[in-house]
């Protein structure tokens, strides 16, 4: 998206969409970084539009705003301290000759555009499928919850993608649980791709940011928004999304390295849907965990039992810890006599709330396992993810802890 061949510093920027703009860039930018032009954002502005762009080196963001209503031509990169009090100052118009927001009389030293390095965009040869914004971001939320960016293995710092038969998989792991959630929808070409963790935290951001409205207004704008995702066969990625006459795009660089043979992890008998081992309530079990998480686990007793029925108490969660005390409520769900688990309340937290999420709000949970307390756990729909037409669905692993 090259606006302008030529570059020469006359009248003014203008556009409504401008602070909203260089808000997003900023999220692109770096706050400190050896080369200083990078902390900026660029504002490249001719009589085909407005171009405004912040980038990292690793992912960035471009906005392409309607012509100016002036027609100037400029190419400047604007510090990202001056960028910020434009912003507070609601900026629409600025006075390249002077470098001043015109609205609010704030200058500042600019730098030369062209300087600003350049995007390295996706192939036309690329993978491509369109995605609810809400999606997107549900994605974000609660599969990349379960990735881990500090492990040595590069791989588990993102989500990974996958095409199915009809369908595109999102799968996060940790190594330790593992989220996947399957999007019903087919991919033009093929995804196996793993899309780092803070692109996609960037990029849901800069949607949020340039959808109009406020309140309910906006979550209606957001509900509505399509996202365009694509990536090519060298791992270079792009969302693309338009908001009214604006487009707008944001592109990152896909990890290297091989994603974990995920579905190794669901056996037969869980992948088959029959077994049900039983079910939680979200709302109740997930406070209970958290309690025990506050008050009473710690580093070194940080887990949580879950039990189904014995003599005497009904499904119930346990915690115990020597400087603490103990927690023992019993909990609203039915669980096999004699079932039990030692997990870590905060990835019983995260598994939940996905699983009610892209359930559409059900409160109700279904738990898969079996009887040793050394096998896992499986929340959701896992006899679903992997089966062809089935409709959008959530499951979750969950490894147990060592019992005390």
């Amino acid at each position: 998206m090259s606006i302008v061949e030529t570059v020469e510093t006359v009248e003014t920027v203008e556009n409504a969409m401008l602070s909203t703009a260089m808000r997003a860039a900023l999220v692109a930018a770096p706050k400190k970084h050896p080369k200083s032009i990078l902390t900026a954002v660029r504002i490249h502005a001719g009589p085909h539009g407005i171009e405004i762009t912040g980038n990292n080196l690793e992912c960035a963001f471009q906005a392409g705003l309607p012509t100016n209503e002036t027609g100037a031509v400029v190419d400047i990169a604007v510090p990202r301290t001056a960028a910020e009090t434009w912003i507070k100052a609601g900026v629409e118009r600025i006075d390249v000759e002077s470098c001043a927001a015109a609205a609010a009389g704030i200058r500042a030293p600019v730098e030369d555009g062209r300087e600003h390095p350049s995007i390295d965009l996706p192939s036309t040869a690329a993978a491509e499928m369109s995605l609810p914004f809400p999606i997107l971001a549900d994605v974000e939320k609660h599969i990349g919850a379960a990735a881990d960016e500090e492990s040595s293995r590069y791989a588990l710092g993102g989500v990974y993608v996958e095409s199915g038969a009809g369908c595109v998989r999102f799968v996060g792991t940790d190594g330790r649980r593992l989220h996947v959630f399957r999007f019903s929808r087919p991919s033009e070409g093929a995804f196996h791709h793993v899309i780092p963790l803070y692109a996609l935290t960037a990029a849901a951001k800069c949607i949020g940011l340039t959808i109009d409205g406020r309140g309910a207004a906006k979550k209606k704008a957001a509900a509505a928004m399509l996202v365009r995702l694509t990536i090519d066969e060298k791992g270079r990625g792009a969302f693309r999304w338009n908001v009214g006459n604006c487009s707008f795009r944001f592109t990152f660089r896909c990890i290297e390295g091989r994603f974990p043979r995920y579905r190794d992890v669901f056996p037969a008998w869980v992948e088959s849907g029959n077994l049900a081992s039983g079910w939680i309530d979200a709302d109740d079990v997930s406070y209970h965990a958290e309690t025990c998480r506050k008050n009473v686990c710690t580093e070194n007793s940080k887990g949580v039992d879950i039990v189904g029925p014995g003599a005497g108490h009904n499904c119930a969660m346990r915690a115990r810890a020597a400087d603490r005390g103990e927690y023992d409520r019993p909990i609203v769900g039915s669980l096999p006599i004699g079932f039990s688990r030692k997990l870590d309340p905060r990835f019983l937290v995260d598994a939940i709330r996905a699983a009610v999420q892209f359930s559409g709000g059900s409160n109700h949970v279904e738990v898969f396992a079996t009887m040793d307390k050394g096998d896992a756990v499986y929340l959701g729909k896992p006899g679903d993810v992997f089966r062809e037409g089935a409709g959008d669905c959530f499951a979750a692993v969950i490894m147990p802890l060592a019992a005390d």
